[in-house]
Formats: structure tokens, C-alpha cells, sequence
């Protein structure tokens, strides 16, 4: 049934990129929740084996990431953010890196 109190918010999505018949995907959902805090995923460049490469979409990032912040700090979580491009190459950022962890 229709819930008229769950909003539902879009969040930015970067361009894929393919270098070398290699698929790379960004995304700022792959964020981590902890204590009040979200630590996002910050896209800058790719560091590869044959050098570094932009991203298709680099002069859109500052724009994806002030309405990345306002969508979290609207949802009540301080916005962290912490450089993920070495994580794009293992193909996911923090929540895919946490997803890992065993509880304790």
C-alpha cells in the first residue's frame, strides 16, 4: 500500500567508465551509516597500471557531491567524505568494504 510519510529522494549517479574492456561504477548510495554520520564515497580520478584517467563526468563531481551532501544532511546524517577511487577498481566503495566485516 501507498505510504504517504516515505518520501522517496534521487540520488546522483556518475557515468560509467570503461578503460581496457574494463567496466568502472561509482555510486554515492555504496555509503556507509554509522552513529549519526554517513561516510561517502569522493570520485576524483582513476589510478590505473597504464596511468591515471578522469572521469567522463569530472566537471559534473562538484555539482553531484553539494547535491549528494544536502540529500544526506536533509535525511539527518553529517556528511564525511573519503576518497573511493582505489575501491572502483575492486568494483565497490564503503558499504561494499563494511559488508564484509562480522559482527562481533
Amino acid at each position: 500500500t501507498w505510504d504517504p510519510d516515505v518520501k522517496i529522494k534521487r540520488i546522483p549517479l556518475p557515468l560509467p567508465m570503461v578503460l581496457n574492456e574494463i567496466s568502472f561504477f561509482r555510486s554515492y548510495v555504496n555509503s556507509l551509516l554509522i552513529n549519526g554520520k554517513v561516510i561517502l564515497p569522493r570520485f576524483e580520478r582513476l589510478f590505473l597500471d597504464d596511468g591515471v584517467h578522469d572521469y567522463p563526468d569530472v566537471d559534473l563531481l562538484a555539482n553531484y557531491e553539494r547535491q549528494v551532501e544536502a540529500l544526506y544532511r536533509e535525511a539527518g546524517y553529517q556528511p564525511i567524505w573519503a576518497n573511493a577511487d582505489h575501491l572502483v577498481t575492486y568494483g565497490g566503495t564503503w558499504h561494499c568494504l563494511a559488508a564484509q566485516v562480522p559482527r562481533l
